[in-house]
Order: C-alpha cells, then sequence, then structure tokens
C-alpha cells in the first residue's frame, strides 16, 4: 500500500519502548525518559516525470522526514530526466532525505537545501547488470 509505513512505526515504538527500559535501568529513576527522534517514512508508487499537478503527491504528509520515490527530483541525481512536480512537492515539504532510482546512469548522492538526493539504482547499463554499490548516508 502505498504510504505504508506499519512495520517501520512498530519498529519505532518498540525502540521507543527499549530506550525507555534501558533510561530507567541506567539511572535507576522510575521517572527517566529517553529523547528518541521519530522518523517519518513515505513511499509513492511509480509515476512518470509529471509537467501538471499530481493528486497523489498530495497525500504526501507535509512532516515527511525521509520520501522514498521511484523516479528522481527534477535537478538533483537525475541525468536530466527528473520530474519537476515532484520537485515542487520536495521544496514544500522540504524532507531530510529523498532516496529515488530508475535513472541508472544518474547514480549518486547530491545534498541542497538541507536536503540529501540520493539516487539508489545499483543497476549500472540496464536491468540485471549491478554494477553500483550500494549508498549509505548519515542523517
Amino acid at each position: 500500500r502505498e504510504g505504508n509505513v506499519d512495520e517501520e512505526q512498530h519498529r519505532m515504538s518498540c525502540a521507543t519502548k527499549h530506550g525507555a527500559k534501558r533510561a530507567h535501568e541506567s539511572t535507576g529513576k522510575a521517572a527517566a525518559g529517553s529523547d528518541i527522534p521519530v522518523v517519518k517514512i513515505w513511499g509513492t508508487n511509480f509515476f512518470w516525470p509529471m509537467t501538471s499537478p499530481n493528486p497523489y503527491y498530495a497525500q504526501v504528509p507535509e512532516d515527511t522526514d525521509i520520501l522514498i520515490c521511484h523516479g528522481p527530483v527534477q535537478g538533483y541525481v537525475d541525468g536530466g530526466k527528473g520530474c519537476q512536480e515532484l520537485a515542487k512537492l520536495v521544496n514544500h515539504i522540504q524532507p531530510r532525505l529523498v532516496v529515488s532510482g530508475h535513472i541508472h546512469f544518474a547514480h549518486g548522492v547530491e545534498e541542497a537545501g538541507g536536503i540529501t538526493y540520493v539516487n539508489a539504482a545499483n543497476a549500472r547499463k540496464g536491468h540485471g547488470d549491478i554494477g553500483w554499490g550500494a549508498v549509505t548516508v548519515d542523517l
């Protein structure tokens, strides 16, 4: 399902509970707490680059931290083939990280305006030719 982060929400909930338990164990205080940031992740379906508004982009929560989309944002690790409507969305919501693929030859990482853009496509010359290594980023 689009935007389904139930598993991630469960994992973060468990991490919060375990973090609070560890804080209690380390301090011996029942009122001890743990400040564990929650990361909001949203994924979109496949869309061709749009030149007119994409109604599905209106569903992306404005507090999204990580946006995962098939195609890249216009102007960032896109090989000149990114989506201008996706660029408008990213400019509006300002996620910390945008991860895409699709444009295999544009594999890489760019940072601009506090946003990290990753094109994690791993096929160098087309489908089935795994030629790029994994991309890792620190948030």
